[in-house]
Formats: structure tokens, sequence, C-alpha cells
């Protein structure tokens, strides 16, 4: 799994719940992926110049926030 296919994932299970804001924490994603913490940070840095999510930060984590889904 992608970091970008994770942060899809757990979106679309927050929208089916209707949890909103649709933030992510990285926590979340790390703990769907089978990669170093190192690896996933770069990956959502790469995200974030593409456009594709917004980074945040919370009190105690930083969140990634879905703003364009992938044309199939």
């Amino acid at each position: 799994m992608t970091v970008l296919e994770a942060i899809e994932q757990l979106t679309a299970e927050r929208k089916e719940k209707r949890i909103e804001p649709l933030n992510i924490v990285f926590r979340s994603i790390y703990d769907k992926l089978s990669i170093s913490w190192f690896e996933m940070a770069e990956e959502l840095e790469r995200l974030k110049e593409a456009g594709l999510i917004h980074i945040g930060d919370t009190p105690k984590d930083r969140y990634a926030k879905l703003l364009k889904t992938r044309q199939s």
C-alpha cells in the first residue's frame, strides 16, 4: 500500500462513518504502511508539493488532508 492509498482509505473510512474533519493524523497513516517513518515523511512531502494533500498540525501530531482524488 502506498502513502496516498493509505490516506484515501482512511479518508473513505471517515466519510463512511461521517466523521469530520477528514484530517488523517500521521500516526494512522504510518500504522497502515510497511515503510519507515522517514520514507513516509518524504512521500507525504512529495504529495504535498504535487498538490494532492494538505499537511497541518494538531496539538500532538501532524495531519494530512486529501485535496484531490486520483483520476483513473
